[in-house]
């Protein structure tokens, strides 16, 4: 049992197991890095991430995959 957890929000996968669990566990290292050591300007760039994946998603015509990965991304924040 863990004394800590983080939670990724990353939703249940759809496809291929395992692709956006390990997506959230490197973002979240890499803010957790960015955040304890002091670096805002890779804080920031990391922070558009969202943003990022929404303008990405947003060719894909399956409405469903957009829907839930844009809500997947706005729960985590």
């Amino acid at each position: 049992m863990a004394d800590h957890v983080i939670e990724l929000h990353a939703g249940p996968e759809r496809s291929v197991a395992a692709t956006k669990t390990y997506t959230a566990q490197l973002t979240v290292m890499a803010l957790l890095a960015a955040t304890w050591n002091g670096e805002a300007d890779h804080l920031a760039e990391l922070q558009t991430i969202p943003d990022a994946l929404a303008r990405t998603l947003a060719g894909v015509p399956d409405r469903h995959v957009r829907r839930s990965a844009t809500a997947t991304w706005s729960s985590a924040s």
